[in-house]
């Protein structure tokens, strides 16, 4: 790194209001999952909360934030970079075998009953957070390979979230399996597409290019100050258009959520600077501990996110026979449960590997 270049980065190294923003996103998730898998659906109110709270913070302030850890990373070569693509991409599908699949094979054996199975397998080849994070990590392969600037990053993800509209208005469906599990990983053609690719890649573009910006600004309340103020504006704009041709719960927690198109991006995109600039104001009030705690979950955002799922789909399909109908209070004390569990599981499998790796370094030596 030249000296004129290692003058201009000033925020190198954890951006606490970063992990501030990942920490509450994985908690949301957790709040969300336990919601959609245990809630009563009796009151309403409480699903427009849990929905909100799982929607905006949650899954699009983490793939901003993926595309960020991308630039603050040490471990950033091309090569490196896409290892880990591949590498995820393959435990992706270990994750949708052992969580969503697995449970309604042993509920099936427990109740004698194949239809069990029968309804659930192709979860197998659903596209979700981890798929579509495999993928960027993919794309950002190339971009790092190519030495694309920020600017024309988030260009080449808009071109591909325009894309994606299209081949969604040309082919929204695709009946054989085989091609689902293909062309769910990059446009909604099937139910269990969550997070395709074409739909959610703007987010970590335009994360790696905010974290460019970000990594050589000296005057951080300068940036989100005007930043944030933008994005509220972006988002409830959009917000009061796209409400004439989407209901509230589309844009929330539905077909027009997974499948974004480039005007849901633009909307939530908003949200999303908005969100940060109020995390930065958080880290300056939040007491050591609490930061302390957020920072673990920020840390150990993939095995917390594992790790959750496991107790939730587990537990509701064994124990609950997929039929769980909470009333709030109950569902609330599962969240919090699952959330605190997930947390010191993964703190301690963070342990665990550190030791491992340890014990393996010596007796090299």
């Amino acid at each position: 790194m030249s000296e004129k270049k290692a003058k201009a980065i000033c925020n190198d190294g954890r951006q606490p209001e970063l992990d501030i923003a990942r920490g509450l996103a994985v908690i949301f998730m957790v709040l969300i999952h336990t919601t959609e898998y245990y809630w009563d659906w009796e009151n309403e109110a409480f699903n427009k909360i849990a929905n909100f709270l799982g929607s905006p913070p949650a899954a699009p302030v983490f793939m901003f934030l993926l595309g960020c850890g991308i630039v603050y990373s040490r471990r950033s070569t091309p090569q490196q970079v896409f290892k880990r693509g591949i590498k995820m991409l393959a435990l992706s599908y270990v994750f949708n075998a052992l969580v969503y699949v697995l449970p309604y094979a042993i509920s099936a054996l427990i109740n004698q009953d194949k239809s069990i199975l029968a309804e659930n397998w192709t979860q197998l080849y659903d596209t979700d957070i981890l798929q579509f994070a495999a993928l960027a990590f993919l794309f950002f392969a190339a971009v790092l390979a190519l030495k694309l600037k920020p600017w024309l990053v988030v260009v080449v993800a808009a071109a591909i979230s325009g894309l994606g509209f299209l081949l969604n208005t040309l082919v929204p469906e695709v009946d054989a399996c085989a091609l689902q599990a293909v062309t769910g990983l990059l446009w909604g053609t099937h139910e269990g597409s969550y997070f395709p690719f074409t739909s959610w890649i703007l987010y970590p573009a335009v994360g790696y290019a905010f974290a460019y910006v970000l990594k050589r600004t000296s005057n951080k309340l300068k940036l989100y100050l005007p930043l944030s103020s933008v994005g509220a504006v972006v988002y409830l704009v959009m917000t009061f258009i796209l409400l004439n041709f989407y209901s509230w719960d589309e844009l929330m927690d539905g077909e027009y959520y997974y499948g974004q198109n480039i005007f849901v991006n633009i909307m939530f995109i908003g949200f999303v600077f908005f969100w940060i600039g109020i995390c930065y104001a958080l880290h300056h009030i939040t007491v050591k501990p609490v930061m302390k705690v957020l920072e673990k979950f920020s840390s150990n955002v993939t095995v917390i996110y594992v790790f959750q799922y496991v107790l939730i789909l587990y537990i509701e399909v064994i124990a609950f026979g997929d039929e769980a109908a909470l009333n709030v209070p109950l569902t609330l004390a599962l969240f919090a449960a699952y959330t605190i569990v997930s947390y010191f599981a993964a703190i301690g499998y963070k342990a665990f590997m550190k030791k491992r790796k340890n014990a393996k370094a010596s007796k090299a030596n």
